[in-house]
């Protein structure tokens, strides 16, 4: 599922550097080295984080049948 807007830059991730539980349980943050080296900390509410939980399984899936369609 694409629903990237165009008007959008995406941040092309290439290693999780490391994590952070914030403001007592709320949030996540989550440090990602950038293509560029840059690098960039993504910060969720607890729900989302859950709700992206519940959700990377079919994403993998997804990126696996497009990657190897046999």
């Amino acid at each position: 599922m694409d629903v990237l807007p165009t008007d959008i830059s995406p941040i092309e991730g290439e290693q999780l550097a490391g994590w952070s539980v914030l403001g007592a349980g709320m949030r996540v943050g989550m440090d990602i080295i950038g293509a560029d080296g840059a690098l960039n900390r993504i910060v969720l509410p607890f729900d989302v984080l859950g709700s992206l939980l519940m959700t990377l399984p079919r994403m993998l899936e997804a990126a696996l049948n497009e990657r190897f369609p046999d």
